[in-house]
């Protein structure tokens, strides 16, 4: 017998036809996505959610710290620290409580990559600055030269004010505080010791603030077989947990498959687990599962208006809103408790 932590149901798993049986899961999470939306806090942290995030007790779900179950709904407006100014991110943020999302992925670092998506959509360059021209180090002036050594305060005062924000409507950042798709000549550049103290930084900078997740990566193609990149993504995370053993942290690593948990040497300080996949993500999902009793989520999957192995979809059809339905299923299905979504058509210029 297993208890539904929503609701208190009880769920037999003997003596029930697989049609039955798969019925009433159905329902449950029809069930579970309805309360999910109604019961979200309308004012941030002094609401009904209490921050930060962690793990349940039996390690495969996420609660507040009052161990009331949360189930993860995601966007990925991923530049929006560096391209949206107050009032823009404050729209954006009624909005997405609105529709009942309750977790952003936004990086810290608006790097050249991040415009990459086949719109023409400028977004982020290399200079990293925000739309105001407030670059985030002192020392450099591109993402091949800066000092992570040197922080400019007013970078990342803004990105606190923007953090503070999203807090008073309900919503946790992931906060992904090094793009492994743009910015592995940096950390080259930066070595072990300054990555390690840049965590640091992050780590102190950050770990009173209730309403973050740390993440590490994206599009980490080279874990496997670059060992110098991979030790240096671990010495940011140390850095962080040295300082900061209240928040979760994942990674996200290579696509089209892949799981957190699979980089040993980042295992150590990854509390969460992301899938990555561009096929059908049940099978990540339940692998992701059943490899380690931390909880999973959804990474990044299909784009919604993707239409090649370059938007989300490595089958390289096109993304229909069927595929992305489907998508979400197969991952909560499987074991994912939430998922991040993702927009082709999402960007701020």
């Amino acid at each position: 017998m297993e208890r539904n932590p929503l609701f208190g149901r009880v769920l037999s798993r003997a003596g029930l036809p697989l049609l039955a049986a798969v019925l009433i899961i159905v329902e449950l999470l029809s069930a579970m996505a309805q309360t999910t939306r109604r019961s979200m806090p309308l004012t941030g942290p002094a609401g009904p959610m209490k921050y930060p995030l962690k793990a349940s007790d039996n390690g495969r779900y996420l609660v507040d710290q009052s161990n009331t179950p949360v189930f993860l709904v995601g966007d990925a407006p991923q530049d929006a620290f560096a391209l949206l100014d107050k009032t823009q991110w404050i729209t954006y943020l009624a909005d997405r409580q609105s529709r009942g999302v309750n977790i952003v992925w936004v990086s810290a670092l608006c790097d050249q990559a991040l415009s990459i998506n086949g719109t023409g959509r400028v977004g982020c360059n290399s200079s990293m600055q925000t739309y105001d021209g407030i670059a985030p180090f002192k020392s450099g002036n591109s993402q091949t030269t800066y000092d992570i050594s040197t922080p400019n305060s007013a970078y990342w005062s803004r990105v606190d004010s923007y953090i503070n924000l999203a807090g008073s409507y309900g919503i946790t950042i992931l906060f992904n505080v090094w793009d492994t798709a743009g910015l592995r000549p940096l950390m080259e550049a930066s070595g072990n010791a300054k990555m390690y103290k840049f965590g640091v930084f992050l780590g102190n900078r950050y770990k009173t603030f209730p309403n973050i997740i740390w993440m590490s990566g994206n599009d980490f193609q080279n874990w496997k077989t670059n060992s110098t990149d991979n030790t240096l993504i671990e010495k940011l995370m140390a850095g962080i947990a040295s300082v900061d053993k209240n928040h979760l942290q994942t990674t996200e690593l290579d696509f089209n498959r892949s799981k957190s948990l699979d980089d040993s040497l980042l295992a150590p300080y990854t509390t969460l687990n992301g899938v990555y996949d561009y096929y059908c993500d049940y099978g990540e999902v339940y692998s992701a599962y059943n490899a380690a009793t931390v909880p999973v989520f959804v990474e990044e999957g299909y784009y919604e208006g993707g239409t090649s192995a370059n938007q989300g979809n490595a089958m390289g059809n096109t993304v229909t809103a069927e595929m992305l339905r489907r998508q979400e299923w197969w991952a909560v299905l499987a074991g994912a408790w939430g998922h991040i979504w993702e927009c082709e058509h999402l960007g701020f210029s």
